[in-house]
């Protein structure tokens, strides 16, 4: 005899499980209203829910660099890291978490998505968050700003390997990616690229990409898409190029997307077909040059396109998607020329409001860097107080502009003279 599935109503119609031993139903027993909850119901607590329980608050760690913060942790003035300006330190930090090549997942090169900066999976080393709290606050968001967050729509088996455990589209995953965002990730996500077909650009990416990114506030500050030679319609037969620009239109002149800052648009195709692009690129650039819209605010912002578009080439296999293809038979690889078109939102009006438009981000990660009273910018310097503290003293427009200038040199320790100089001008 078989015993029916566990749960399943008796004859009786009382709801219990089957006893093998004894060959008869055994009802569950029925629970009062304030009777605790059955033991095959119960789960075992986590441990961090065990630690809130007995601490009787929230347990979470901070991210930002303040001065509360700092003084909760270790200052690791024993370690010859810290000893260095917080400028150094932000370099080692960012080489740290800078994403490289995993050696166990390589693609191959006849695959679609293949390509001379995605020769494997990336991967990134987080293993230096967890040598001190110091280390966490001021290089947390560093991965999360730094690793390339890359989407392969809309079919799968254009999408690397390991993608496929997960079981779920790309569609699915950008979605539940963007979805997932803490606030903290969605202020340091940098970049998002993605690679896609050309009818799914045309159709759909206007569409879902920009309400997607408003409706969960994870806007990044470069948006990258790549149309691959293999993305044209018609590819395998050698069709002529076409692109409809309708497309691309709406999504420049989508206006909910606030720390948007460029639109990158990589144009792919063979050597020999590059006279079939020109004219798809001479098009964009006469109609798109400049394209006025208004932000979230009401006020003019123009996206304008750089006048210089990048250009670079490399070479591949014939065999794209392990397909031996009848148009390249005769050849022995298939040389690329990738051709880039980007355009930068700036806001409208005099040159100093755009130099303020573009360095909000700049003054929030410097915020998040170093805190709000830039405690790691001391030079010791015999005779001047800490730099940190003069800077704080200067208004903000004085504040921005040498931030413009720290970003035109490169380092935040060209610039201590000048402050130093400015200080007695400020304090009158």
């Amino acid at each position: 005899m078989i015993p029916p599935h566990h749960g399943v109503r008796s004859r009786g119609g009382m709801r219990g499980r089957f006893d093998s031993r004894r060959q008869r139903y055994r009802p569950f027993a029925r629970q009062k209203e304030d009777s605790p909850t059955p033991k095959y119901f119960r789960r075992k607590p986590l441990l961090i829910e065990s630690v809130e329980a007995f601490a009787k608050r929230s347990v979470t760690i901070e991210t930002l660099l303040t001065d509360d913060n700092l003084s909760r942790c270790h200052q690791q003035e024993q370690s010859p890291l810290f000893k260095l300006p917080a400028e150094l330190r932000t370099l080692i930090f960012e080489h740290t978490a800078l994403p490289f090549n995993d050696p166990k997942n390589q693609y191959a090169d006849e695959e679609y998505y293949y390509r001379p900066e995605h020769i494997a999976r990336h991967i990134i080393s987080t293993s230096f968050l967890l040598t001190c709290r110091r280390a966490w606050l001021e290089a947390s968001h560093l991965p999360m700003t730094q690793a390339d967050h890359c989407f392969w729509l809309p079919e799968n088996d254009r999408r690397p390997k390991h993608l496929n455990r997960l079981r779920v589209n790309e569609g699915v995953r950008l979605d539940r990616f963007i979805r997932t965002l803490t606030i903290n990730s969605r202020t340091n996500l940098d970049q998002i690229q993605i690679f896609s077909q050309l009818y799914w650009l045309e159709g759909s990416l206007y569409i879902i990409l920009p309400l997607l990114l408003r409706s969960f506030g994870a806007c990044p500050k470069c948006l990258m898409i790549t149309i691959r030679h293999s993305d044209w319609y018609g590819w395998e037969m050698g069709l002529p190029l076409e692109l409809k620009e309708e497309w691309i239109q709406k999504l420049l002149q989508f206006q909910a997307l606030p720390r948007l800052r460029q639109v990158c648009i990589e144009f792919e195709t063979l050597e020999s077909r590059v006279h079939e692009l020109k004219p798809i690129l001479d098009k964009l650039r006469g109609k798109f040059a400049k394209i006025e819209r208004s932000d979230r605010f009401g006020d003019r912002v123009f996206v304008e396109l750089t006048h210089s578009p990048r250009e670079r080439t490399w070479s591949g296999s014939t065999e794209l998607g392990r397909w031996e293809h009848e148009l390249y038979a005769d050849l022995e690889k298939l040389d690329y020329r990738i051709v880039t078109l980007v355009w930068t939102v700036k806001s409208a009006g005099s040159k100093d409001a755009e130099e303020h438009f573009e360095m909000e981000d700049d003054c929030a990660s410097l915020t998040h860097v170093f805190g709000p009273e830039l405690p790691v910018l001391s030079i010791d310097q015999p005779g001047k107080e800490d730099v940190g503290s003069s800077l704080l003293q200067m208004d903000s427009l004085a504040t921005e502009h040498k931030i413009a200038e720290w970003r035109e040199q490169g380092s935040l320790l060209k610039f201590a003279s000048v402050v130093a100089q400015e200080k007695p001008r400020n304090a009158t």
